[in-house]
């Protein structure tokens, strides 16, 4: 229709419209020079990335994006924005490393992390295991500039924006 070619449809409404399922043995490339590639999922639906050493016998999800935008690896229930999960054996020399910056090259080269929330909130990491999900607490209250650290719940010590350091 219109030169397009439907499989599994009779109103194909793209150059290639597969309706059902489809089968790849080698590489999908998307190509076109300064053309900005779109993946599209319809529906509200979600994408489910999978991965295995031995065929179609134990597929396990590699990355999963919700409908609402939530990115999870490892996991296809993301409850945050990108929710990153893992388990059962880790690479010895990360021993339990979840998330790794890199930035290689020179030894200038800087790897950051940055947390930026609003003027008048704070920017928080949390440190916790399944019994107690924040124990531990960094945080930097953007309001009135100061940093605070946090152990068993209750706040042990204070850098305030004057270089004074509390503790207890």
């Amino acid at each position: 229709t219109n030169g397009n070619v439907g499989i599994g449809n009779t109103s194909p409404l793209t150059a290639l419209d597969v309706t059902g399922s489809a089968s790849l043995s080698a590489n999908l490339s998307l190509r076109g020079a300064a053309t900005a590639h779109t993946f599209n999922i319809l529906d509200n639906g979600t994408l489910n990335i999978q991965r295995s050493p031995g065929g179609d016998a134990g597929l396990a999800t590699a990355l999963f994006i919700q409908s609402n935008g939530n990115i999870g690896i490892g996991t296809t229930a993301p409850t945050v924005p990108i929710d990153v999960r893992t388990s059962g054996t880790t690479n010895p020399s990360s021993s339990g490393t979840v998330m790794s910056l890199q930035n290689s090259g020179s030894a200038a080269n800087l790897a950051n992390l940055q947390l930026l929330g609003g003027t008048s909130g704070s920017d928080n990491i949390y440190f916790g295991d399944a019994g107690a999900l924040t124990p531990g607490i960094i945080k930097y209250d953007n309001a009135s500039d100061f940093m605070s650290f946090y152990t068993n719940g209750a706040e042990y010590a204070r850098i305030t924006s004057a270089g004074n350091l509390g503790i207890g």
